[in-house]
């Protein structure tokens, strides 16, 4: 009998010892989830957003006639993109000045009294426009009056005044200023009719931006753009867009249409290298705009595609996304310091009295 209690005892003893254990090895229950959702406190803010392209400037060539001044070449009296307009002295030959004048006729000849034509009344323009002709009247005749105006103008160039221009004296050229590329030209050099011995391109350079195909699907053919670079910076838009190719080519424009550059493109030189300098381009995806500022992801939509969000208390308000960009958006309808749930569900019930 003793014998079977204490087997009892024993038997009772391990079965306890089984149940504790087995709640003693048993995992940690998970803690309950906090019901209170992620909330974001409404701000004053902005959004915007662009993308940043190289721009490429560069100064399209010009036809500048050659001089026809035979001899050695004595000097180079201009620099390598400077601007230069009628009435510059471009370089000397034999120690005589070889002057640019504006002209679409180009020099042909040797002009003297008596002389008659077109290029008589282009030299006749030049010499009112600096004061060595002072009759205002046009004429296409090399008179007395011509040749007194031609003496002027030669002693002002410490040349001998015979009152002759030589056929080498003048470079008539069209589209003046324009910027003058002296290429290898150098005091020395044998010259003659026909040899260049100074280039010249646009006064203005032209901005072009080439985009790639999936470049091109992102960025808008119509609105503003902003050229910086070399301590500038232009507001801008886009002028036009030619494909070729695969490419986009985005020809660039001032705000106001003209040269993007405006008027500090006198100040502007090109490359000795005669290639194109680079610039960027920020075009504006989304424009700036200030407001209510709010997570899209605290955004949903209702059955009828009304944006709403919701706000920690549990109501649902609808507001209009005024823009978004990097995930922030700026909204109307909701007050500074207004709690909305930071994650919002995307389809809300849009029935009287449904919520989120």
């Amino acid at each position: 009998m003793t014998a079977l209690l204490w087997s009892s005892a024993v038997a009772i003893t391990l079965v306890a010892g089984v149940l504790a254990g087995r709640a003693t090895v048993a995992p940690p229950r998970a803690p309950a989830p906090d019901p209170t959702p992620a909330s974001y406190t409404v701000g004053e803010g902005s959004v915007s957003r662009s993308l940043r392209f190289p721009a490429t400037a560069v100064w399209p060539a010009v036809d500048l006639p050659a001089g026809l001044a035979e001899g050695v070449l004595t000097s180079v009296d201009v620099t390598h993109g400077e601007l230069v307009g009628s009435g510059t002295v471009l370089y000397t030959v034999d120690l005589r000045p070889v002057v640019l004048v504006d002209g679409e006729v180009p020099m042909f000849r040797d002009l003297l009294l008596g002389s008659q034509g077109p290029d008589v009344a282009q030299l006749r323009a030049y010499l009112q426009s600096v004061g060595h002709l002072r009759s205002s009247r046009s004429s296409t005749t090399f008179d007395a009056t011509t040749r007194q105006a031609v003496k002027r103008w030669q002693r002002s160039l410490g040349v001998d005044p015979d009152g002759l221009v030589r056929a080498g004296d003048v470079i008539f050229s069209p589209g003046l200023p324009v910027r003058v590329s002296t290429g290898g030209a150098s005091p020395g050099d044998l010259t003659g009719p026909g040899v260049a011995v100074v280039g010249a391109t646009a006064s203005v350079p032209s901005f072009t931006v080439t985009l790639a195909a999936d470049q091109a699907a992102v960025v808008p053919t119509d609105g503003p753009v902003t050229v910086s670079g070399a301590g500038h910076a232009w507001a801008g838009l886009i002028g036009s867009a030619e494909q070729v190719e695969s490419t986009l080519v985005l020809t660039l424009a001032g705000a106001d249409g003209g040269p993007v550059c405006g008027a500090e493109c006198d100040t502007m030189t090109p490359p000795a290298s005669g290639g194109a300098s680079v610039f960027q381009a920020d075009f504006t995806i989304v424009p700036e705009t200030v407001g209510p500022v709010v997570p899209v992801a605290a955004i949903g939509r209702t059955g009828t595609g009304d944006h709403v969000v919701t706000l920690t208390a549990g109501r649902q308000v609808r507001v209009v996304v005024l823009a978004s960009a990097d995930g922030m958006a700026v909204v109307e309808g909701l007050q500074i310091g207004d709690e909305v749930v930071l994650v919002a569900d995307h389809v809300h019930d849009d029935r009287p009295g449904g919520g989120a």
